[in-house]
């Protein structure tokens, strides 16, 4: 006759209890998964916006015309105080997730009439701070170009 498998043989006493401790482990992994996914997210949703952020202040900062030039008849040059403030205005304002500060710089291209931004940010990430081992962190980054209209 053959043998029957019974849960208090035991034979098959090894292996009980195993689907109990596998549970939580998982739910774990899941958790730091789903934790990652979610700062990923804020990160890339912030370097899109700080593009998009840095582009416009550029192309702001090209029309920043030295008033004195234009009065004057003189060739129309970027007065860099005015497009520094008019970047600074505009990057001030901003409201990307998670971040304290925005930090740029603005110079002059090398092209006549040319603008360029960069920006950065440092984006406080919400799940992953509370994992060991994970950055509390990101920093993001975005440069863009800005000339103005030849008239």
């Amino acid at each position: 006759m053959p043998r029957r498998h019974c849960a208090t043989d035991p034979a098959n006493r090894s292996d009980r209890g195993t689907a109990l401790l596998l549970y939580p482990a998982c739910v774990m992994v899941l958790l730091l998964l789903a934790g990652i996914a979610v700062d990923l997210s804020l990160v890339r949703e912030a370097k899109q916006e700080l593009t998009s952020l840095t582009r416009s202040a550029a192309d702001d900062a090209a029309a920043a015309l030295d008033p004195l030039a234009v009065r004057d008849g003189r060739r129309l040059e970027i007065e860099p105080v005015r497009a520094e403030a008019i970047v600074a205005a505009t990057l001030n304002d901003a409201d990307l997730p998670g971040s304290a500060e925005i930090s740029w710089t603005v110079s002059l291209g090398d092209e006549p009439g040319t603008v360029i931004v960069e920006a950065s940010a440092v984006i406080d990430l919400v799940f992953t701070p509370n994992f060991p081992g994970l950055p509390a962190d990101q920093m993001v980054r975005a440069r863009a170009g800005g000339r103005r209209l030849q008239i």
